[in-house]
């Protein structure tokens, strides 16, 4: 036998041989089994003996190698060796583009980069349009005059000559000294007399107290006591009642009350209470009161008007429990 076909057999049994171990690593234990089929394998062998294909056309230079598979699959044998990795494949063509995946999250934002340097400085614009002429200014100030120049001696007289036009009038003089006062002229005649003004108002201020005597005796004059009511009319004096000392007036106007007491309420919730009263009535809307601790009152802001023969009275009313003190009062009266 010649060497090449020796070396042909050599690696078609290898081939053939390796070819079943890779059908025999690829059985499972069913595949033990008898199998009734045949197939056709159509293996592509170079000349070393290496498998480059099975059941492809064969590339040129590699021989093609048929082998027939069949009757009963006898018992898996033992994996073999692994062999020695094959050459690698030529690279196949490029496969079409996929379709493009979803966007990827936004990346953090990166810093701010340096400022650029200034560009270089574009053309002068062209010239505007002239603007409006602006508004006059005010005038100035006129200069002060110079001072007057020296008369020159008197020349010799020339013939009169034609009259000339008048000239401009000259700068004015300063003010002479003043003359002397001349006599008094007689007394003219009394003007008329003017309209009456209108009347003033005259203000009054009405004053009064008790006389300080014991409330207990009600003889001369008449004090606050506790829980008591008395009525006090202008020019001092006092009274339980108010018929003996209300005063009548003239019409007019009383406002602005003022009363002091020369011992204050006691505890917290004792108080003196004063009220004007106009012929009988003390609800008139002037009136005052004294707290706990202080000595006097007054009403600054309202007040009453007087008819001609109205009677007017001070009311004072004691929410004290346990003193007796002295009143002092007044009030203006306009009329």
């Amino acid at each position: 036998m010649c060497r090449s076909v020796r070396s042909a057999a050599r690696w078609a049994t290898g081939a053939a041989a390796a070819f079943l171990l890779a059908l025999s690593a690829g059985a499972t234990p069913a595949a033990a089994q008898a199998v009734s089929t045949q197939t056709v394998y159509n293996l592509c062998i170079n000349n070393q003996g290496r498998i480059k294909g099975i059941n492809v056309p064969c590339r040129p230079h590699v021989n093609s190698l048929y082998w027939l598979a069949g009757g009963i699959t006898g018992l898996t044998g033992p994996v073999g060796p692994q062999g020695p990795a094959g050459i690698a494949g030529l690279q196949g063509p490029q496969g079409p583009q996929g379709p493009q995946g979803p966007a990827g999250p936004a990346g953090p934002q990166g810093f701010a980069g340096a400022i650029g340097a200034t560009g270089a400085a574009g053309p002068q614009g062209a010239v505007g349009p002239q603007g409006p002429v602006g508004p006059i200014g005010a005038t100035g100030a006129t200069g002060p005059t110079g001072p007057q120049g020296p008369a020159g001696p008197a020349g010799p007289a020339g013939p009169i000559g034609l009259t000339g036009p008048t000239g401009p009038q000259g700068a004015q003089g300063g003010i002479g000294l003043p003359g002397v006062i001349g006599p008094t002229g007689p007394v003219g005649p009394t003007g008329p007399t003017g309209p009456t003004g209108p009347s003033g108002v005259e203000t009054t201020l009405l004053v009064g107290g008790n006389f300080g005597a014991d409330v207990a005796t009600h003889s001369g004059g008449t004090q606050l006591t506790s829980g008591g009511t008395i009525y006090l009319g202008p020019n001092d004096g006092a009274a339980p009642g108010i018929a003996t000392v209300a005063v009548p007036l003239p019409a007019g106007l009383v406002k602005r009350l003022f009363v002091q007491v020369d011992v204050a309420p006691g505890p917290a919730s004792q108080s003196d209470v004063f009220n004007v009263c106009v012929t009988g009535n003390c609800d008139t809307g002037i009136t005052c009161t004294i707290l706990s601790g202080q000595t006097e009152c007054t009403d600054s802001t309202d007040t009453v008007t007087i008819n001609d023969g109205d009677t007017l009275a001070l009311q004072a009313i004691s929410l004290d429990s346990a003193k007796t003190t002295d009143v002092t009062w007044s009030l203006e009266y306009q009329h």
